[in-house]
C-alpha cells in the first residue's frame, strides 16, 4: 500500500481545481448574503414601523391606483409619476394586490428580470457558458441593482431590455432588438442611445420594428386622452425642475452633468438659497463633451461606414458597440439616478467576454480599473453625502478607452482592405 498524499500535495491539487470565475462566485456569494441579510433586517424593520410606503414603488402603486380609479395616474401630489402613460396598465395590474403585496410581486419580478437578462445576454456566440452563474451572482450583488430591487425600480425591467437589444444586435434578430429598444422608452433617457447606435449601425428591419413598436406604446397610453399626456409632461417638468434646484439629488445621480453641476455649485461657494449657482455652466461644458464626442464619433462613422455594415455581422464587435451605447447612457445623461447604472453590469461583462477583441491591452486594462472603480463606487451616495458620486466620470474615461480601441480596429482594417485592393 502505497504513501498517503501530504495535506499539502491535497491542497495544490484542490488549487488547480479552482478557476477565476470559481472566486468570483464565492467572493460574490459571500459579499450578497451579508447585502441580503443587512436588507432583510431594513425591510423588516421598515415592514414593522409602517416606512415601507417611503420606498420609491409607492410613486408606481399610487399610479396604477389612480389609472384604476379613472384618473390620469399623475394627480398624486407627493408621489409624483413620471413614467408615459403607456406604462399605467401594468401598474394598475400590480397595485389590485394592495400596497404590500404588490411590492413584493414588484420584487419577485424584479429578480425574474434580472435571471432572464442574464441568461440572454450569455447566450450570445462568443460568452463562455460558464459566464451565466458567475455574472448572474455578479449582478444580485451589484450594489446598484441591489438599490433597485430594495426601492422597486423598474431598473430590473430595462436591464432585460437592454439585453434583448445586445442580443439582438449580435444574433441579427433587429426586429426582437427594435421592439426591446421601444419599450426603453418606458424611460426616455435609458431609451436615447439605443435608437441613435440602432438607426445608425443597424439595418431597416430594427429602425422600422422600432418605430412600429413605440407606436403601438404610444396606442396603449391612449394618445387620444390628450389629458394624460398633458399630465406625463407636467410632472417630467415638475421632477426635473425639483432635481436640477436639489443639490441633494446631484450626489445620487451617476451622470457626468451630475459631477460637474455639484463641483460648479461648489465653486460659486456652495450658497444653499441658491442652488441655481453654475447651471448654466454645467449645461454648457456637458453639451460642448456630449458634442466634441458625437463629432468624431460621427467623424469615424462616415468615414468607415462600409466596415461599420460588415461589422453587422460580427457578434463581437456589436457586442462592443451595445456596451458603448450603456456607457454612453449612463455618462452622457442628464438625468440618471443611482440605480439605472446598474445597466453597466452588462457592459462589465462585454469587457471580460471579448477581451480578445481589443488591439491594445493597456486600454483594455484601463476600461477594467473603470469598471471595478464603478462597482465600488456605486455605494458611494449613502456613504459620502456631501460629494458627487465619480460613476459617470469613470463611465466616461471607459467610453473614451473603448471608443479608441474601436477607432485603431477601424483603421487596421481600413488599412487591410486598402491593400487587398492594390494587391501584390
Amino acid at each position: 500500500m502505497g504513501r498517503q498524499p501530504t495535506l499539502i500535495l491535497m491542497l495544490f491539487r484542490l488549487q488547480f481545481r479552482f478557476n477565476r470565475h470559481d472566486i468570483v462566485r464565492i467572493l460574490a456569494i459571500i459579499w450578497l448574503i451579508g447585502v441580503v441579510v443587512f436588507f432583510s433586517i431594513f425591510y423588516l424593520n421598515d415592514l414593522n414601523s409602517n416606512r415601507l410606503e417611503r420606498r420609491d414603488y409607492y410613486c408606481f402603486y399610487y399610479a396604477g391606483l389612480l389609472y384604476r380609479q379613472g384618473q390620469s395616474g399623475y394627480e398624486h401630489p407627493e408621489r409624483l409619476f413620471a413614467n408615459p402613460p403607456f406604462v399605467l396598465p401594468l401598474l394598475a395590474l400590480i397595485s389590485n394586490a394592495g400596497p404590500t403585496r404588490s411590492y413584493l410581486i414588484f420584487f419577485a419580478l424584479g429578480v425574474l428580470c434580472v435571471i432572464a437578462s442574464i441568461r440572454v445576454a450569455t447566450r450570445i456566440q462568443g460568452v463562455p457558458k460558464s459566464f451565466f452563474l458567475t455574472w448572474l451572482l455578479l449582478a444580485f450583488s451589484t450594489p446598484s441593482l441591489f438599490f433597485a430591487l430594495h426601492l422597486g425600480q423598474l431598473t430590473p425591467a430595462y436591464l432585460l431590455l437592454w439585453s434583448l437589444t445586445l442580443w439582438g444586435w449580435c444574433t441579427g434578430s433587429d426586429r426582437i432588438a427594435g421592439i426591446a429598444s421601444a419599450c426603453l422608452s418606458a424611460k426616455p433617457p435609458l431609451a436615447l442611445f439605443a435608437w441613435i447606435f440602432g438607426f445608425l449601425i443597424r439595418p431597416w428591419r430594427f429602425r422600422i420594428s422600432a418605430i412600429i413598436g413605440l407606436f403601438a406604446l404610444v396606442l396603449i397610453g391612449k394618445p387620444w386622452q390628450i389629458e394624460n399626456w398633458e399630465a406625463f409632461f407636467k410632472a417630467l417638468e415638475k421632477i426635473a425642475n425639483k432635481h436640477e434646484h436639489k443639490i441633494e439629488s446631484w450626489r445620487k445621480q451617476h451622470t457626468l452633468y451630475a459631477i460637474l453641476r455639484t463641483l460648479l455649485w461648489k465653486a460659486h461657494g456652495s450658497p444653499i438659497q441658491e442652488p441655481e449657482q453654475g447651471l448654466f455652466e454645467a449645461r454648457v461644458l456637458a453639451l460642448a463633451i456630449i458634442l466634441a464626442l458625437s463629432i468624431v464619433g460621427g467623424f469615424f462613422f462616415f468615414r468607415h461606414r462600409k466596415i461599420f455594415l460588415e461589422w453587422r455581422h460580427r457578434p463581437e464587435r456589436m457586442a462592443r458597440l451595445c456596451s458603448l451605447a450603456m456607457l454612453a447612457t449612463v455618462s452622457l445623461n442628464f438625468y440618471l439616478f443611482y440605480y439605472d447604472s446598474a445597466i453597466l453590469i452588462l457592459s462589465a461583462m462585454i469587457l471580460f467576454a471579448f477581451r480578445s477583441d481589443w488591439i491594445s491591452l493597456g486600454r483594455w486594462w484601463g476600461a477594467l480599473l473603470c469598471a471595478i472603480g464603478i462597482a465600488l463606487s456605486q455605494p458611494w451616495v449613502v456613504i459620502f453625502l456631501n460629494f458627487p458620486s465619480p460613476v459617470g466620470a469613470l463611465a466616461l474615461t471607459w467610453l473614451v478607452l473603448e471608443a479608441q480601441d474601436l477607432a485603431a480596429l477601424l483603421h487596421k482594417e481600413a488599412l487591410m482592405a486598402t491593400s487587398q485592393k492594390l494587391g501584390p
